[in-house]
């Protein structure tokens, strides 16, 4: 009877046996001529296992005996990286960010950035963040900062048709540079804020009703513009040909004025038109004139505020502000 020995296995791990979540190892065995390793796995062949564990290894003598042993892995978790960008990611030409890692214990940044210390990007980029947990391993997250150019408000409006006449349908653009984007614009007639837009509206449509019915907007700018908001031109109203503007008859009169409910008019002629436009512009009351009597008015269905009355003579215009309280 022949005994054989059985050979004596051994089992190594390349990186001791220890490493990160993704990262491969590399398991071979020792003291015999071949080598079986459960799990599927080759002798001196790197994988990646997702798990700690241990592996057993049979290893096959030259005398065609068999031994086994085995070896523990450890796969230790990578860090969760998080980043904390402080203000915001998105910034105006000039100004200063800060990048901070977060879920690890030190970090390193792309592009020269150091953790937690602000510095101006003078372009949109992007930075990797690769931190290092206490159990040595690292993982990345990337953050882009983006980098607006900065916006100096400037526009005018123009008239559609070009001369803006009392009565005629009006189309008023606001020319705003294109590179100008998310603003806010403000029409305003008679220095009473009458419309908003929002980017990328850009027109308002109305009629003037008396003389004093102009217009201009107010353009408030978005992320990175400087100033905050300007003021446009004004464009004023004119007569129609043959209507002109005169001076308020001698004999005329309106009163009270303030009034808190009616308001009585002398020095009317038969033929005269008043019309009374709000704040506006809105038409609440109009009359021709039949006689000389006094014209009495009942305000008491009126907001109080500013109102315009207009008087129109043979063509000419005359204008009274009343007040209602």
């Amino acid at each position: 009877i022949v005994v054989l020995n059985k050979p004596t296995v051994t089992a190594t791990a390349t990186s001791n046996g220890i490493i990160c979540a993704g990262l491969p190892i590399t398991l071979n065995g020792g003291g015999a001529n071949t080598y079986t390793w459960n799990g599927g796995i080759t002798n001196g062949v790197a994988f990646n296992p997702t798990t700690g564990g241990s592996y057993v290894v049979t290893g096959t003598g030259a005398n065609g005996c068999t031994n086994t042993t085995s070896i523990a892995i450890t796969v230790n978790p990578k860090p969760q990286i998080g980043v904390i960008v402080a203000p915001f990611d998105t910034i105006c030409q000039g100004q200063s960010v800060t990048i901070s890692g977060t879920g690890g214990s030190n970090y390193t940044i792309s592009g020269g950035v150091t953790n937690g210390v602000a510095f101006a990007p003078t372009a949109t980029n992007s930075y990797t963040i690769t931190g290092t947990g206490a159990n040595g391993c690292t993982n990345t997250y990337v953050a882009t900062i983006a980098v607006l150019p900065n916006n100096v408000l400037s526009f005018n409006i123009t008239s559609n048709p070009s001369v803006i006449l009392v009565g005629v349908p009006n189309v008023i653009t606001a020319n705003i540079p294109a590179n100008i984007t998310n603003y806010t614009l403000q029409w305003f007639r008679a220095n009473v804020l009458v419309a908003t837009n929002m980017y990328p509206n850009n027109t308002y449509s109305y009629t003037p009703s008396n003389i004093n019915d102009n217009v201009y907007a107010v353009l408030i700018g978005g992320t990175c513009s400087t100033p905050n908001q300007v003021t446009s031109n004004k464009l004023n109203v004119s007569f129609a040909e043959g209507i002109s503007e005169m001076e308020i008859p001698n004999n005329f009169q309106i009163y009270p004025n303030p009034t808190q409910s009616n308001i009585s008019i002398n020095g009317l002629q038969v033929k005269d038109a008043i019309v009374i436009t709000d704040a506006i512009g809105k038409i609440i009351y109009t009359s021709n004139i039949t006689n000389t009597n006094t014209l009495n008015i009942n305000l008491n269905n009126f907001a109080n505020g500013i109102y315009l009355a207009s008087f129109n003579r043979d063509g000419k215009k005359w204008f009274v502000k009343i007040v209602k309280e």
